[in-house]
């Protein structure tokens, strides 16, 4: 099975580290593996078997991680994601997991509806339930992310 897993970026945080694990153990399962990451993030600091496909502004695949000097952020992230998720031919991938409420956007628009499994480790609504209006838009689309009903995973300790 050919699995897709569209990223923001990679960080030290600890989802980071399970999205890692679950990717290494879905490879040792026998599927192939692969994250989408916008160009600009740090490498993983937690290690993946996985490969990893680094896009550009306009959602090509770059041969490295370039870093532009652009910040990146949730707008621009979740544009390159979707211009790289539409350029996919539909039957590349068996399955992607969408990992956070702003991944499934681009994975909608791309029409990968039926193809997307939305694995949950925390309920963004409430980590961006701050002042601010970037923080109301982001809590926003946050909430319209669980409205998709998209087949829904949610993993607690």
């Amino acid at each position: 099975m050919k699995i897709l897993i569209p990223v923001l970026g990679f960080d030290r945080a600890g989802g980071y580290r399970v999205l890692s694990k679950l990717a290494d153990e879905l490879t040792m399962l026998g599927n192939e593996v692969q994250f989408l990451c916008p160009e600009g993030s740090e490498q993983p600091y937690y290690p993946t078997c996985a490969t990893i496909a680094w896009i550009d502004e306009k959602g090509f695949l770059s041969n490295n991680n370039n870093k532009s000097g652009k910040k990146n952020n949730a707008f621009s992230i979740q544009k390159k994601l979707t211009r790289a998720l539409r350029k996919i031919p539909k039957n590349s991938y068996d399955a992607v997991i969408a990992n956070h409420a702003l991944t499934t956007l681009p994975v909608k628009r791309a029409g990968l509806i039926p193809k997307a499994l939305y694995y949950v480790q925390a309920y963004e609504p409430e980590y961006y339930n701050s002042p601010g209006i970037k923080n109301r838009i982001l809590a926003f689309l946050s909430e319209e992310s669980y409205k998709m009903k998209l087949f829904t995973v949610v993993f607690e300790l």
